[in-house]
């Protein structure tokens, strides 16, 4: 990930999402019709304990370079493809989200899952080392190859533009976790 530091960003905090949904701690199928992908919601606290202020800035910092400083995160979760460890087999066909989306690779322990962006160039693969973050919007066609031998870890991070539910939901953001550490000092 880029070390650079993004200007600040103005993001409204009226309605951060602050309220623990039942069930939280558990992980979920994934309901968008996909087999063997299950998600865990996160909140701004879960990721500030994971991974620290200082590393969330820089995690925010590639939100923002990407979709630009406007642009809030309204869903958070960590994603686990291949559930089942006798029939790990996870992949997506070609689709296009309806919402940016921005994903970190946890783990290396599998084969395969590559993510494919189709551009005018044809299929060209992501970089798929631990830790390297991806950012892409709605209007990118892209697929997941099949992950076998292992599950696949991510941490993901969306902003959507057509969801009523989500308008003014923060997750996180550059102001919560500046708060977040003056409240632990």
């Amino acid at each position: 990930m880029d070390d650079s530091i993004a200007s600040e960003t103005s993001v409204p905090t009226s309605k951060v999402s602050k309220e623990k949904e039942p069930g939280k701690d558990s992980w979920f199928p994934f309901t968008g019709g996909l087999n063997n992908q299950y998600n865990k919601k996160l909140y701004a606290d879960d990721i500030l304990k994971l991974i620290g202020p200082e590393e969330t800035h820089k995690v925010l910092d590639f939100f923002h370079e990407s979709f630009g400083e406007d642009m809030t995160i309204d869903c958070m979760y960590l994603a686990y493809h291949g559930f089942n460890p006798d029939d790990n087999l996870y992949y997506a066909p070609w689709h296009i989200d309806d919402y940016f989306t921005m994903e970190i690779l946890l783990n290396d322990d599998f084969d395969g899952g590559d993510v494919v962006h189709l551009t005018n160039k044809g299929a060209e693969k992501l970089d798929a080392r631990v830790g390297t973050a991806t950012a892409h919007g709605p209007d990118i066609v892209h697929g997941i190859t099949s992950n076998e031998n292992g599950a696949k870890y991510m941490l993901i991070l969306k902003h959507h533009d057509n969801r009523p539910d989500k308008k003014d939901v923060v997750r996180i953001s550059k102001e919560i976790v500046d708060q977040w550490v003056m409240n632990e000092e």
